[in-house]
């Protein structure tokens, strides 16, 4: 029944998340090498380069894709990898149109960038993906489990006289159930060490909140988001008011995090440092989202080619790329002749494993196929969770190879 399509659908879910996370540690390998070593042997760099726009266009296609069909979860699992789905959305307000017609998957340990000029509606949809607030039309879908920390940009505060400590041990802290102490990242931390993480002195544990500057209150803000129980970040202009040690915790605290993150900023090198998906506002209500920060997001934007589809990838696209992936010279000091001869037909096998993937998805978005054949269906997506496996398999040896060629 509908519970062996949950599994199915789960079982495809973590296999993207693993092949979406190994783009995400090839993409930053890539990018870090694309800045620090592109003076050096220049023609075998830009097949190099080329490479990487790969990476970038393939990890797009896992940020914004069109889901095909829909399906009401009886039984939800707790480690779903989906976070939440938005399903051609629009929102309006006063008359201006905010959102448009956008899509969106977003998986689990995703960092998500919104960006645009002021005005645009950036907090509108990121408080839409979250349904804090609603949409006009289409649908806003959130996993199982979704349990949302958020930070606005309204850092209006019920009470502000209480002091720094009552604040962060108060409601929605996860505490010892003592006054003094706060639960970070696992670990138990007095109130006075855990605040000196956000670059407070000692006494200002005993401050009250009307006495703070308002760099000193987001700072406090981030302390007591960062103390809740959450699979969801969202934050809204954390980097506002904030000094350069500040930013560098911020950075490593969301590193460490093991939820998801979504959060608007003009602060483009943080963007870089965090983000492994951009959503960039595109003008008339239309967001379009791009793979990695916001280098990343500006090198797509010149060549709109590279920027990630909403679907599988047709055969003919596929051929085109691996013509672009193929290297174009063979160093066989660094490689023997068997994994010379390896790296010459990886790009075929990976073709073929693509095309037979996107064969496969075809059958299975036939809307009757379950009902009238469940043990074709059952055939089929037992063969695309093989074939998506051998496919990440082929991928890292291809990258594993080239990678030594490089050296």
């Amino acid at each position: 029944g509908y519970g062996r399509f949950e599994e199915w659908q789960e079982e495809i879910l973590d296999l993207e998340n693993t092949h979406r996370t190994k783009l995400d540690r090839r993409i930053r390998t890539e990018t870090l090498w694309s800045r620090e070593g592109i003076s050096a042997r220049r023609k075998r760099n830009q097949g190099r380069l080329k490479a990487l726009e790969i990476l970038r266009e393939k990890r797009a296609e896992f940020a914004q894709r069109e889901t095909t069909f829909s399906v009401n979860i009886n039984q939800p699992k707790s480690d779903t990898q989906m976070i939440l789905e938005a399903f051609n959305i629009d929102k309006s307000l006063g008359g201006k149109e905010i959102i448009r017609d956008f899509s969106l998957r977003v998986l689990k340990g995703d960092r998500i960038a919104i960006v645009g000029p002021n005005g645009a509606g950036k907090s509108t949809l990121l408080k839409s993906l979250t349904k804090e607030i609603g949409v006009d039309r289409g649908k806003v879908r959130l996993g199982y489990n979704f349990d949302l920390a958020a930070m606005w940009q309204d850092r209006t505060l019920e009470n502000l006289n209480i002091s720094v400590q009552e604040f962060l041990v108060g409601k929605g802290a996860n505490t010892r159930d003592q006054p003094d102490q706060v639960i970070f990242q696992g670990r138990g931390f007095h109130i006075i060490s855990y605040i000196k993480k956000f670059q407070f002195e000692y006494w200002k544990a005993k401050s009250p909140l009307k006495s703070l500057s308002g760099g000193e209150l987001g700072r406090i803000l981030l302390a007591k988001i960062f103390l809740r129980e959450s699979n969801f970040l969202a934050l809204d202009e954390p980097t506002n008011d904030l000094d350069v040690e500040t930013l560098d915790m911020l950075k490593e605290i969301l590193a460490n995090y093991k939820g998801t993150v979504a959060f608007v900023s003009h602060d483009r090198d943080f963007i870089d440092n965090v983000a492994n998906i951009t959503i960039a506002y595109e003008g008339n209500g239309k967001w379009q989202a791009y793979s990695g920060g916001w280098s990343d997001y500006l090198k797509q934007k010149k060549n709109p080619a590279s920027i990630g589809n909403t679907s599988y990838v047709p055969t003919a696209k596929i051929q085109k790329k691996k013509e672009k992936t193929a290297p174009k010279s063979i160093n066989g000091n660094l490689l023997s002749f068997t994994e010379r001869h390896r790296l010459e037909i990886l790009p075929d096998l990976i073709e073929s494993k693509e095309a037979r993937i996107s064969e496969l998805m075809v059958k299975l978005e036939e809307p009757d196929l379950y009902s009238n054949n469940s043990s074709l269906f059952d055939e089929l997506t037992t063969d695309l969770v093989a074939e998506q496996a051998k496919l990440i398999s082929l991928e890292e040896e291809w990258y594993q190879l080239a990678s030594r060629l490089e050296e």
